[in-house]
């Protein structure tokens, strides 16, 4: 019914799959949610093998320019946090980290987020249901 959709966004009509960070391709990890209200190619985080989604809260022990610049030069670095936000309140940044599983999450922690320095504390909320998911705008 709507063929013409995935040349929309720039794929295959035939299905582009995914290609995972080891070589292979999944067919099926890739869908396309076509809707009234959105056209968006959508990736399964499940068939890509990130069946893990944390939200991390993290405060510094620092504000001052050096400790700020390092932290997010390096969080730019870490393909698990797929987005980084600086708030207001208690929490001076909250990440959005995807990964295989808990060891992975572990891992990602231990070896990656607390090399960085200057971290005070780390807030771990996990994911395990999602309600809303979309990423059209609403109207201005």
């Amino acid at each position: 019914q709507h063929k013409e959709a995935p040349q929309c966004i720039g794929l295959s009509p035939t299905g582009p799959g995914i290609h995972h960070p080891d070589g292979t391709q999944d067919d099926h990890a890739l869908t396309i949610k076509l809707d009234q209200s959105d056209e968006a190619a959508q990736v399964d985080p499940i068939a890509y093998g990130l069946s893990v989604t944390a939200f991390v809260q993290v405060r510094l022990t620092q504000h001052n320019e050096q400790t700020v610049k390092t932290f997010e030069q390096r969080i730019m670095q870490l393909e698990e946090v797929l987005e980084c936000f600086i708030l207001t309140g208690g929490t001076d940044y909250l990440l959005k980290v995807m990964v295989s599983g808990l060891n992975a999450y572990e891992d990602f922690i231990r070896k990656r987020l607390h090399l960085i320095g200057g971290i005070g504390s780390i807030d771990t909320s996990f994911v395990y249901s999602v309600v809303k998911q979309s990423n059209v705008y609403p109207s201005a």
